[in-house]
């Protein structure tokens, strides 16, 4: 009899998470159709995009593809496969070289050095059996020559990255363009702060599930909504796998202006993992990212704000989040760019008491929004960080980047300093300094042609109060070059 009522509270309970989701996806459904029903234009507006670091999504075709036309004459192939713009196929080749002088995420501050390797490769049927499309996407990541502690976020041999069947209308809901998707598939939402498709890491963020999108990259509105489970990464080959115990839920829009002035985009996030019942997480996650120009195109700017509630480790939960950035373009023949941003995540202030504080970032990139050393994220962070662009030649950019760090709260922790326990260097006590430290970095780019990307870099992370007064205090240097070819 105990065992039956067990099965029905878990039951009763899974019910009532369906329809306290359902209610919030149909309330942040029911938001979108109505102002996107008040837009005076149902046509196409001019597409602009967000000048933050790392804040632009990848579009929902990778550029590495191209139809099988394209691939004829890139390869002077006319004639033996003329007529085939229905077939999508893409091969993209990464090869990075990195080293690390003490490696802060782990306690002993190791240095090491390796290589890694990353293939994808996309092959997608649209337009011939419309409505019905295919798409498939593997990804094999490797990694060579390191001692450090592996990972299969870095060494994930060959497995799907996407798998879906489609169905899309050109013309669907509301009269814009509408695809319904299911089975694998990556997520790049918002300013990829929360959910991405990586691009530095080795391997990228994945989910099984069904997603609607509704509206194009050139449509004044889009909106999506997902019901999925994360893929756990494996280091076999396909072997990756998502688990009914962690569900993950989400409803965002874009809204474009007719002036560049703004483009908003609410979203909506809930993630339910109960793989381990002394960790569970029930995390709603609430927010707005605008951006734009403003004063007669002078400035740019780029704003972020979300709450977090819920339950997280058997404690309330209550934690924010925001971004604020203004940068400025200077007319030049170089492009020069200037910007000045803050990340603030909120921390938890008291380590012993039932409430949790401490921002989580859920399924984001953080390489490049938060430092090249990937010591960073947006969990108890201060993160002020000037940065200046220019590109010398048409074909080349330079990024140059200073941060700096502190904890936002000092009796919460550095989540990823290294310490010989989970959970980050902490004092709960407080009593240490707040400042975390600086980092510098330094991003050159050059598309050598059409096909051939390089990509050097340099993170130069120099430890402040807290670390010296926390353990381990050595400055650490990260080196990489990368070059990146598509077939």
């Amino acid at each position: 009899m105990l065992k039956t009522f067990r099965e029905h509270g878990r039951a009763e309970g899974k019910c009532e998470r369906l329809v306290r989701m359902s209610r919030s996806l149909l309330l942040t459904g029911v938001y979108t159709t109505g102002v996107a029903l008040a837009s005076s234009s149902t046509g196409q507006t001019p597409v602009i995009s967000s000048k933050a670091i790392g804040a632009k999504p990848s579009p929902e075709l990778p550029k590495y593809v191209s139809t099988l036309n394209e691939w004829s004459d890139r390869y002077n192939l006319s004639g033996v496969t003329e007529g085939n713009d229905w077939l999508l196929l893409g091969l993209q080749h990464r090869s990075r070289i990195e080293n690390f002088d003490n490696f802060y995420r782990v306690s002993s501050l190791p240095s090491d050095g390796g290589y890694f390797s990353r293939h994808w490769f996309y092959l997608g049927v649209r337009d011939v059996l419309d409505p019905f499309r295919f798409t498939l996407e593997l990804e094999d990541s490797r990694r060579e020559g390191f001692d450090f502690p592996p990972s299969a976020r870095q060494d994930n041999h060959t497995d799907f990255l996407q798998a879906y069947a489609e169905i899309y209308s050109k013309n669907g809901l509301f009269g814009q363009a509408t695809s319904l998707q299911a089975g694998r598939f990556t997520i790049d939402a918002v300013d990829r702060r929360l959910v991405a498709r990586n691009r530095f890491r080795n391997s990228a963020n994945t989910f099984d599930g069904v997603r609607l999108r509704i509206g194009e990259e050139k449509s004044p509105w889009v909106a999506n909504f997902f019901a999925t489970r994360p893929v756990e990464a494996r280091e076999g080959s396909f072997d990756d796998r998502s688990r009914e115990e962690r569900e993950f839920y989400g409803a965002y829009a874009t809204f474009r202006c007719s002036s560049p002035a703004l483009v908003f985009e609410p979203y909506y996030f809930y993630l339910d993992d109960q793989r381990n019942q002394a960790s569970e997480r029930k995390l709603h996650t609430a927010g707005a990212h605008a951006y734009g120009f403003i004063y007669d195109n002078f400035f740019d700017y780029d704003l972020t704000v979300s709450g977090q509630w819920g339950d997280l480790n058997g404690k309330d939960h209550s934690a924010y989040f925001v971004h604020a950035e203004l940068g400025h373009t200077f007319q030049h023949p170089m492009k020069p760019r200037f910007s000045a941003w803050i990340n603030y995540g909120s921390g938890d202030d008291d380590p012993g008491d039932s409430d949790s504080g401490r921002f989580t970032e859920l399924f984001g990139a953080p390489f490049g929004l938060y430092g090249f050393s990937r010591f960073f994220t947006a969990e108890n962070t201060v993160n002020p960080t000037l940065s200046l662009s220019f590109k010398p030649a048409e074909e080349v950019k330079v990024e140059l980047y200073l941060r700096s760090y502190s904890l936002a709260s000092d009796t919460d922790a550095w989540v990823r300093g290294g310490a010989a326990v989970a959970g980050g260097r902490r004092d709960p006590l407080g009593s240490s300094s707040r400042h975390i430290g600086e980092e510098i970095d330094l991003r050159v780019r050059w598309q050598a042609n059409d096909q051939l990307l390089f990509n050097t870099g340099l993170a130069h992370f120099m430890p402040g109060g807290f670390v010296d007064e926390t353990g381990l205090s050595e400055s650490s240097t990260l080196v990489y070059l990368q070059g990146t070819f598509d077939f």
